[in-house]
């Protein structure tokens, strides 16, 4: 059921999934006893019944009053989490949507754009391969509202909430720029399994939708703050003489072929 699907729409669905589930099982929490209790009962011994049952529920209530509490923020903290992780995703899906239009408005018949591409055997998806007379350019793309500083460490999200200012450092495989650069060997040595030893990612660049990047050092990777500066990247990268249309048309239709098996 997965496989067709990207990995941002297969979180959302997971996080649905779950929400769907927690919520069937609070259902069955209340209908089973109340079932349990009244089944077989005639009206005359229905209200006391359902007394009784109200007052076992009280009775447990009270007894595990500081349980029933600490569940709570339980359950509140996995529905908030559960709800960014849907609201997360969508916006990714968003800025994606974004970029591939602001692609397919820069880039002429002789590129192919594979969107969310997918190497066999690999969790994750890369958001952009393009295949063309630059040659091989991938684009990882973040749809973040929030301001970023990026520096040579690692990358800061600046987030405020109402009064509140928070500061979220993000470094190891947290940071956005070591996935761009993961996934860049990974294609590389992807290419080569599929037969072409000489072809490797010209380009890579992490792309913020929004202007919301602030730069402190050398980031170690391209950085494309604002989709409306996506051509200043692709004008930098200079046409391939050895990657030509017929090279361009092969690799193009290995990765293709690769991907929708």
């Amino acid at each position: 059921m997965f496989e067709n699907l990207t990995f941002s729409q297969r979180q959302v669905l997971i996080a649905r999934i779950q929400l769907s589930t927690a919520l069937l099982l609070g259902v069955l929490l209340i209908v089973v006893p109340v079932k349990y209790f009244v089944t077989d009962l005639d009206t005359e011994n229905l209200k006391s019944a359902f007394f009784w049952y109200g007052l076992l529920c009280v009775a447990l209530g009270a007894i595990s009053e500081y349980s029933y509490i600490r569940l709570s923020r339980k359950i509140d903290t996995f529905l908030d989490k559960k709800f960014l992780q849907i609201d997360t995703n969508q916006k990714g899906m968003e800025g994606e949507d974004t970029v591939e239009n602001k692609l397919r408005e820069m880039l002429d018949e002789r590129y192919r754009i594979l969107r969310n591409f997918k190497i066999p055997g690999r969790e994750f998806d890369i958001d952009f391969v393009i295949v063309g007379p630059k040659g091989l350019i991938l684009l990882e793309v973040k749809n973040y509202t929030e301001k970023m500083i990026i520096s040579e460490e690692f990358a800061t999200i600046i987030k405020k909430t109402g009064y509140r200012t928070q500061t979220i450092r993000l470094d190891g495989k947290k940071d956005p720029r070591r996935q761009v650069l993961y996934h860049s060997v990974i294609l590389n040595q992807y290419v080569k399994d599929l037969g072409f030893p000489n072809v490797a990612v010209r380009g890579k660049a992490l792309v913020f939708v929004e202007n919301m990047a602030v730069l402190k050092g050398d980031p170690g990777v391209y950085i494309v703050s604002g989709v409306e500066n996506l051509d200043s990247f692709l004008d930098a990268i200079p046409d391939d003489k050895s990657f030509d249309e017929e090279v361009s048309c092969k690799v193009c239709e290995a990765l293709e072929k690769a991907w929708k098996h």
